[in-house]
């Protein structure tokens, strides 16, 4: 195997892109939430945190591919690494060797740190396992750790801005369930074959939609009440970028849930949601200025 092809493989195995993304969002939310804004040209103890997420976000990946062959061979074969480029043995190796560093770095950090670390890989081991074939309970807890990204973060500090985090963890937790309840909904024909209860499976894609449409209105009224006090604190640039590139995208999405029965239309909905995430996280930034 040659070795551009190699690392290609090993990217797509641990979603290089979505590691970046975790990294990416945390840096934000430190910077923005946490030392708001005020150079930190080293800081170890947020850098071995930072690092061991990432580290248990690839090793969840992993697992979660380890028992999902085949349903992937229905939904996505030409995407399938293992048994094919990787052997099974290689990348249970892997995902013990990643754990065991991110295990590492968490107790660099702190105690609660490690604990947290601890209980989020056995968390995603589980989920991969067995939770995630259960209706919604996969989701919530998918969508739990994704908000516990950045609950990790109010360990560091406690002078945060509290009532712009709760709604950051919020956001990552609501856009995190919506993403995950579509996802399943993409996935359905080879969850089915592999004997997964998905939500989409057990109750059907006309049962599906309704529960999407219910969260992404919550969803947005839920930022609606956020940059409505934002407007009231004067801080109307925030306001205006939440409007257009979140409320806005996510109110396009609302008609779209029952329109969207195909795959090809799902996975379109799905990069709108990854999108929608993206601009929500930066726009932490905006509470700097």
């Amino acid at each position: 195997m040659k070795l551009k092809q190699l690392l290609r493989d090993i990217f797509s195995l641990i979603r290089i892109k979505n590691l970046l993304i975790i990294a990416f969002t945390q840096c934000v939310a430190y910077y923005s939430l946490i030392i708001h804004g005020h150079i930190e040209y080293y800081n170890s103890h947020f850098i071995s945190l930072m690092i061991g997420t990432v580290l248990i976000a690839a090793a969840g990946y992993l697992i979660n591919d380890y028992f999902d062959v085949e349903s992937d061979m229905v939904n996505r074969p030409e995407k399938v690494l293992i048994g094919k480029r990787f052997s099974q043995i290689s990348v249970l190796i892997a995902y013990v060797l990643l754990n065991l560093a991110a295990l590492i770095t968490g107790a660099f950090t702190n105690l609660l740190v490690w604990f947290t670390f601890s209980i989020t890989i056995l968390a995603l081991f589980f989920y991969s396992y067995s939770l995630k074939k259960i209706p919604l309970v996969g989701n919530l807890l998918v969508a739990a750790l994704m908000a516990m990204t950045l609950v990790v973060l109010w360990f560091f500090q406690a002078g945060v801005d509290k009532v712009s985090f709760i709604f950051f963890v919020l956001f990552a937790f609501l856009s995190g369930l919506f993403r995950e309840i579509l996802k399943d909904a993409e996935d359905m024909e080879g969850d089915k074959a592999a004997g997964y209860l998905t939500f989409p499976v057990r109750f059907g894609y006309g049962l599906t939609e309704f529960l999407l449409f219910s969260i992404l209105f919550i969803f947005i009224i839920f930022l609606i009440i956020y940059s409505w006090s934002m407007w009231l604190e004067h801080r109307w640039w925030i306001s205006a970028y939440l409007l257009v590139t979140v409320i806005s995208p996510a109110a396009y999405m609302l008609p779209k849930i029952f329109k969207s029965e195909s795959i090809t239309e799902i996975e379109k909905l799905t990069k709108l949601a990854k999108l929608i995430m993206i601009t929500g996280t930066l726009s932490m930034l905006l509470l700097l200025i």
